[in-house]
């Protein structure tokens, strides 16, 4: 028995320069990426591997929960130590 394939979707060509330029963008900002968490690495990595962590926090909650306040709590608490939104988001230079 044949079996007859559907035909392809069409991809139109808005979409197809969509997902080309998407994905040279990928290629072309990956090796910068890169280059600069290795800086990083190399600059900071003996400091952060000595600094010891002793208890790590993780708030895990659902969202209007009041996370947002008890981070602020724990924010203005000179103990602890945190890396901001913009550290975590950029994590290196």
């Amino acid at each position: 028995t044949w079996r007859i394939r559907p035909p392809a979707p069409a991809i139109t060509l808005l979409a197809r320069g969509t997902i080309t330029l998407a994905s040279v963008q990928k290629g072309v900002s990956a090796p910068k990426k890169g280059t600069a968490w290795w800086l990083d690495e190399w600059i900071y990595g003996r400091a952060f591997d000595t600094a010891p962590v002793a208890a790590p926090l993780f708030i895990v909650s659902a969202a209007r929960s009041g996370s947002t306040q008890i981070v602020r709590y724990l924010g203005e608490d000179p103990a602890l130590i945190a890396p901001t939104i913009l550290q975590c988001r950029f994590p290196y230079l």
